[in-house]
């Protein structure tokens, strides 16, 4: 669970600095955010649906 946390840590680092030039301009962070919430949903059902299969 520590080894876990540790790497979703490190990997949350990682992703802000790869992001952060994009993320300066508000009118790109707006369509970041939108994008990654539409994406993040679609994985969920994809998920969802994934498991029930199995």
């Amino acid at each position: 669970m520590l080894k876990t946390i540790g790497i979703l840590f490190a990997a949350l680092g990682l992703l802000y600095f790869l992001f952060y030039p994009f993320l300066k301009n508000s009118s790109i962070r707006k369509k970041f955010f939108k994008w990654f919430l539409i994406i993040y949903i679609l994985s969920l059902i994809a998920s969802t649906i994934g498991t029930y299969f199995l």
